[in-house]
């Protein structure tokens, strides 16, 4: 049961960062290496808190932190989160990567199906893969592990829609795999996807990334990179961040200390919150 009233975006910033405090906290107790990431990271280095139009939050966490987090907050009693992901969701949970929910919220996404796993207002916590040991054994992991994620994304598309990020040459590439994703199952696709993401630890590897990201092979770094972190300010708060913040953040935005143009100063997210009676 909802208000009729949708969440504006000041009070989605808020419920937002209230999971992102708990997510820190859990990860401070346990020893568990994050980073705040994207344009969440953008907004730490640029304005010290949400980039101004945004209303979204991002972490990421190399793999054995991943799957630690999950297994702690699963385990544990009173976490003040609710944590969606395929390992409590199964095969119908349509992300490759965790969603941490505010309890007191719901969500609906207009373009996405997500039986099974009633959203809130969230933080998205990604996994940071082993993706090779040279650039080139890398890039080509991850284009075939954006393949498998492409059609993951499509097959639980509710209708086609052109994309708000992509050029428009991208188009017939999105629409061929709307199609193509008719053909296999979510659990096949779900197999092929942990395939990947876990065939090269990410312990062991010397280039890693977020696979599930947007960017494709420009989220590509050397491991390290993903593993130092120093304190940063959020919203007033102090959250941790990858200590080498500059080379991450230029290869998948460039300039990204200049904002945007007034005409792109715009969320990309397409959903409608609202506050649990």
């Amino acid at each position: 049961m909802m208000d009729k009233k949708r969440l504006e975006i000041d009070e989605i910033k808020a419920y937002s960062l209230e999971v992102l405090c708990a997510i820190r906290d859990v990860c401070e107790a346990h020893g568990i290496n994050y980073s705040l990431t994207g344009g969440t990271l953008i907004g730490a280095v640029r304005h010290k808190g949400f980039i101004p139009w945004d209303d979204d939050i991002d972490v990421m966490m190399p793999r054995p932190d991943y799957d630690r987090f999950i297994r702690l907050v699963t385990e544990e009693e009173g976490v003040p989160f609710r944590l969606l992901c395929a390992e409590r969701c199964g095969e119908a949970y349509p992300y490759p990567f965790a969603k941490a929910c505010h309890p007191d919220t719901v969500l609906i996404e207009r373009r996405m199906q997500t039986p099974g796993a009633e959203l809130g207002v969230y933080v998205d916590i990604f996994p940071v893969d082993g993706v090779g040991d040279t650039m080139s054994a890398a890039v080509r992991r991850c284009k075939r592990f954006q393949f498998w994620h492409g059609l993951k994304v499509c097959k639980n598309w509710t209708t086609y829609r052109t994309s708000k990020l992509r050029k428009w040459y991208y188009e017939p590439f999105r629409y061929g795999c709307y199609l193509l994703s008719k053909l296999f199952t979510r659990r096949f696709i779900d197999r092929k996807l942990d395939r990947f993401a876990r065939k090269k630890p990410f312990a062991t590897t010397a280039y890693a990334g977020r696979l599930v990201g947007d960017f494709g092979s420009k989220e590509i770094a050397p491991r390290a990179l993903f593993e130092t972190t120093h304190t940063v300010e959020f919203e007033g708060q102090a959250f941790r961040a990858i200590v080498d913040h500059d080379t991450f953040l230029t290869n998948l935005y460039g300039d990204y200390m200049t904002p945007p143009p007034a005409e792109k100063q715009v969320t990309h997210h397409e959903f409608d919150a609202y506050r649990r009676e």
